[in-house]
């Protein structure tokens, strides 16, 4: 704690804490040195349920801080709405949540996550099947009506992509 915030490590939108104008969000819990060079050193199991990226519950082991990127984008809806984006109760459930808003990644985008996941959990992928993208914008505006969502859901939507080199950086 100090004179400017406090900082929590259990990184959930109920422990961030505005004041003074300022927001601090800091979990340190699991921090580390990430070393894509070496497999054994990054286990995919990181980061709360809700706020996992992809290509950690596809089991990769190569990745790198875009994992705070796509948390940084739930989490944002989530504070926006009050409601998780991708509330899913299992690995599975959590990757069909992902493919309901995001759809199913494109050719590309899965030959891109197939070379940092596992041939056996991309078909987890696959089996998801086909749905639709979900307009961010509009499902914002639906939980929150009359405010200016289009940055917002445009800022969300630059954190949530298939591909961890395509998300926005920091």
């Amino acid at each position: 704690m100090s004179e400017k915030g406090i900082a929590h490590r259990d990184l959930k939108p109920e422990n961030i804490l505005l004041k003074g104008g300022q927001v601090k969000i800091c979990d340190l819990g699991a921090s580390k040195v990430l070393d894509r060079s070496d497999k054994k050193m990054n286990t995919p199991y990181v980061v709360s349920r809700y706020y996992r990226a992809p290509e950690l519950i596809l089991g990769s082991n190569l990745y790198d801080c875009s994992i705070d990127i796509w948390a940084a984008g739930c989490i944002t809806y989530e504070l926006l709405t009050l409601t998780p984006l991708f509330p899913g109760d299992t690995e599975g459930f959590q990757l069909l949540e992902h493919t309901q808003i995001l759809g199913q990644p494109s050719p590309k985008e899965h030959a891109d996550l197939s070379k940092i996941c596992d041939a056996g959990t991309m078909n987890l992928l696959e089996r998801c099947g086909e749905a639709g993208l979900v307009d961010l914008e509009r499902l914002v505006a639906d939980k929150r009506p009359g405010e200016e969502v289009r940055e917002v859901a445009d800022l969300i939507g630059r954190c949530l992509k298939w591909v961890p080199s395509d998300r926005i950086s920091a």
